[in-house]
């Protein structure tokens, strides 16, 4: 979807379809940095989409791991991953030393389990992963860890930085799905905003909705837990 299609339901309710120059919220990013626009109300929408529905931003694809145990959430500079990683959501397969070999499943442990290897030996083969978003979002251990010097390549999921609208022209990079979450968080900083739009109690029932609209409850504990099950022990 185009970031004008969302627009122009904002306006709808707000009752500001007048003529460029007379909407009380304008569609376009103002130069002077003065005055708020649509487009960085849905900016901000697109980045509190991201840390509460990180799957929204979901990539699965190849990435190079680096040496050892302890790894970096992807990275384009260090990993050859095609965006940059917000959150790591699976580690899913080995992809031999090329990137495009699939190999044997990674499965996930605590690192309480991966604690009962020895992390000193190295490997071509990934078989487990451990993560923590709660405790550490921007790190990940790996076992057995790659030699320093051999390629090993794993197919990952992680969650991509939202990329910014900065027109009404602009793609919105998330599934259609979602157009209805990010009205209500657009209308939340409307109605939020220090301005003659400005009414708390609407502002109020649209951030209710965002959340209720993406199933999170307002006062619940936001972290995204990639998996359910984990590997137990390990020798």
């Amino acid at each position: 979807m185009k970031a004008k299609d969302l627009f122009l339901l904002v306006s709808m309710k707000l009752q500001d379809l007048g003529a460029q120059d007379e909407r009380r919220w304008p569609w376009e990013v103002d130069p002077s940095g003065q005055r708020a626009s649509l487009v960085d109300f849905l900016n901000a929408a697109l980045r509190q989409l991201s840390l509460v529905r990180p799957d929204a931003f979901a990539v699965t694809e190849s990435v190079l791991l680096s040496p050892g145990v302890l790894q970096a959430i992807p990275d384009p500079a260090a990993h050859q991953s095609s965006l940059k990683a917000t959150v790591l959501l699976d580690v899913v397969r080995n992809m031999g030393s090329d990137g495009v070999t699939p190999g044997r499943p990674i499965s996930m442990a605590s690192r309480e389990a991966l604690a009962a290897y020895d992390w000193s030996k190295t490997g071509t083969v990934v078989d487990h992963f451990a993560y923590d978003a709660k405790e550490n979002p921007r790190a990940y251990h790996v076992f057995p860890g790659p030699a320093a010097n051999r390629q090993v390549w794993v197919e990952v999921s992680y969650s991509a930085e939202p990329g910014s609208v900065s027109t009404p022209t602009s793609d919105v990079t998330v599934q259609d799905s979602f157009a209805g979450p990010l009205e209500h968080w657009v209308l939340y900083e409307v109605y939020s905003g220090d301005n003659s739009t400005s009414n708390m109690s609407k502002a109020q029932f649209h951030l209710r909705a965002f959340y209720d609209a993406l199933g999170i409850k307002l006062q619940s504990d936001r972290y995204f837990v990639p998996h359910q099950g984990a590997v137990q022990g390990g020798v």
